[in-house]
């Protein structure tokens, strides 16, 4: 039997080309053996923490859950063998209590200190995927017929989902659970006795792929049911083709991969606009439930701000979409005057119409091939040991190049500190140079890029190295005091998927 999984597989950049990492809460009671074996049997392996960011991510994910289990283990090793020196433990732990405490629990609801526990306490746990170039879904709150599903997939994306392995079907559970309770078409369709996929390109394939099945008691066949759906569980049913469900799509495009961007800068729409074309793609399109949720679970602490929707309802990137998602009473167009459109994820994510000549933030969107990751790190160090730390335990210390860099570095960090935290920015025998000198890392001008506030000034008569303060201004200081956090950064690329 499945577990039933009770929160989203969230999926993360690792800092690797090519890879992301997703974590899946599995809420079945297990030892720490049980939980390591179906771990590795269906995902990785155990999640393993490795620095203050990963576990600043768990907690924003799972900060309702109480105790569970983690990848560390007897000699403070990980589960999947690797390699990091941060540790979390609770006031007085670990205690060994009775010499028989070898496994370690966390629990986010207690700011994500670590316990260590006996090996055979049944505990729920957390798994993850390091996945290459995993596969992204799309959930339509729409109900529509299989074939008109599948119209719309391609319309708006690559084609109906398409599941190759049980991996991919839990991942695919775990994209719709929570925005649906009934039946959701799959891209799976009897064609002249034989079970398709509607997704028929053969690179998509490797060997096998095709035939991976989820059926519950199916195919029966009960009167022309040749399209196949979804249930919450996951499980697959035949059904006649012009029935009505909601639908999941596939999207395989190239470049598909989206980052948001909050900017916390009052401005009226036209502004807001073009401050997100000069700096990302546009300001951010809402095209499904799925991206409409995505941002909700980003951004739920916020009041009402710009998105692209404006006048005749077009986006602003001129991007098709039927979703809405107005507050009751809305559009109204108050005095005639009202043609742009707010959203409060406060408020369940609902839209507004506003006079655009109103100052609110808002948030961008990036259609980025790939971007880069970095690693806040919650110790006091001098540059050189942060440095160390960063050329140790990730790539190098954070090297930004132009200000789409500069804001991702700042949402990387903002909620995780508010004072000073050090760059890989140094200055070199009277010139400025970044601490990452991979000559194949840099393209022209990205060596130049510089974001100082009213800096350098050498204040101290030696402030050759530099810290960026909250706002993601750049100051000069010594490089030996230590009372600077630090930011790394992982790897040249990753896949934000």
């Amino acid at each position: 039997m499945i577990p039933r999984y009770i929160t989203s597989t969230y999926i993360f950049p690792t800092g690797r080309v090519n890879a992301s990492t997703s974590y899946v809460f599995v809420y079945q009671y297990s030892n720490w053996t049980e939980a390591q074996r179906y771990c590795r049997e269906h995902h990785t392996d155990l999640v393993s923490i490795r620095n203050e960011t990963e576990n600043f991510k768990l907690q924003s994910l799972f900060s309702y859950y109480n105790t569970f289990w983690i990848g560390l283990y007897r000699t403070r090793s990980w589960s999947d063998q690797s390699n990091s020196s941060f540790s979390n433990w609770r006031t007085g732990q670990p205690d060994n209590a009775g010499n028989s405490e070898y496994c370690t629990a966390v629990s986010f609801s207690d700011s994500g200190k670590w316990t260590d526990k006996n090996c055979n306490t049944a505990l729920p746990f957390t798994c993850y995927s390091a996945l290459a170039l995993s596969r992204q879904y799309h959930f339509v709150n729409e109900s529509k017929t299989w074939t008109e599903a599948q119209r719309d997939c391609r319309q708006n994306y690559t084609d109906l989902a398409t599941i190759e392995n049980m991996e991919e079907m839990n991942r695919l559970i775990n994209t719709v659970n929570g925005s649906y309770n009934g039946s959701a078409w799959i891209g799976l369709y009897d064609d002249v006795n034989s079970w398709g996929w509607s997704l028929e390109d053969n690179d998509f394939y490797q060997e096998g792929e095709r035939d991976f099945r989820n059926f519950y008691h199916e195919p029966n066949n009960a009167g022309n049911e040749l399209c196949v759906y979804m249930d919450y569980n996951g499980n697959w049913l035949d059904s006649s083709c012009d029935n009505y469900y909601t639908f999941v799509c596939y999207d395989g495009r190239v470049n598909a991969s989206t980052s948001y961007v909050f900017v916390y800068q009052y401005s009226n729409w036209t502004e807001a606009q073009r401050y997100c074309r000069e700096h990302h793609t546009d300001l951010v399109i809402i095209r499904n439930e799925t991206e409409n949720f995505k941002l909700q679970s980003l951004f739920s602490y916020y009041n009402s701000f710009w998105i692209g929707l404006y006048r005749t309802r077009s986006w602003s990137d001129q991007s098709n979409s039927s979703i809405s998602n107005w507050r009751m009473g809305h559009p109204d167009n108050a005095g005639n005057s009202e043609y742009c459109t707010a959203v409060s994820f406060s408020d369940s994510g609902n839209w507004t119409d506003e006079n655009c000549n109103t100052a609110l933030p808002f948030i961008c969107y990036s259609a980025l091939a790939s971007s880069r990751q970095y690693h806040f790190v919650n110790e006091s160090k001098t540059w050189t040991a942060a440095q160390r730390y960063c050329r140790q335990n990730n790539t190098d210390l954070a090297t930004i190049e132009n200000m789409e860099e500069m804001n991702r570095l700042i949402n990387t960090v903002n909620g995780s500190y508010n004072g000073s935290a050090w760059i890989g920015l140094y200055d070199d025998v009277n010139s400025w140079r970044w601490s990452l000198e991979d000559n194949d890392f840099y393209q022209e001008g990205e060596r130049d890029f510089r974001n100082w506030y009213h800096e350098p000034d050498n204040s101290w008569g030696n402030n050759l190295c530099v810290y960026m303060n909250y706002y993601g201004n750049w100051f000069d200081a010594p490089c030996d005091i230590d009372v600077n956090t630090f930011v790394c950064y992982d790897g040249k690329t990753f896949e934000f998927t």
